[in-house]
C-alpha cells in the first residue's frame, strides 16, 4: 500500500537549493552524497543532483508492499527503469507522467 507521497526536485546546485528552502523553513532530515531529504509544513521532499535533462519536480510514492506494487506496474507495462542497488523503479502512468515507486 502507498503510505506516503514525496516530492523530489532534481537540481544542478544542491547547496544553493538547500539554502533557498531552509530560508522558507525547511528542516534537513538526512543527507547522502547527491541527495538531501527535507521537510517543510509536514511535507517531505528531496533535493538531488541532476543532469540538465533530469532537472525539475517529480513525485515518489513510498510503499510498504513494494514487490506487490512493482509487479502490478510491470503487469501494466508501466515500468521504465529499475535500479538494482535499491528498491526503486521509475514508471509512467497512462498519460506518460513519470514517477517513482520506492520500497521502505
Amino acid at each position: 500500500m502507498i503510505k506516503e507521497v514525496r516530492f523530489d526536485i532534481g537540481c544542478e546546485n544542491l547547496d544553493k537549493m538547500l539554502e533557498f528552502y531552509k530560508k522558507l523553513g525547511a528542516k534537513e532530515i538526512s543527507r547522502e552524497d547527491d541527495f538531501i531529504a527535507l521537510e517543510i509544513g509536514n511535507v517531505k521532499f528531496a533535493l538531488w543532483k541532476a543532469e540538465e535533462d533530469q532537472q525539475g519536480v517529480g513525485l515518489t510514492f513510498v510503499s510498504d508492499d513494494y514487490e506487490k506494487e512493482k509487479a502490478l506496474l510491470k503487469n501494466e507495462k508501466a515500468v521504465i527503469e529499475e535500479w538494482e542497488d535499491c528498491n526503486m523503479v521509475l514508471f509512467e502512468d497512462p498519460d506518460t507522467n513519470a514517477m517513482s515507486l520506492l520500497g521502505e
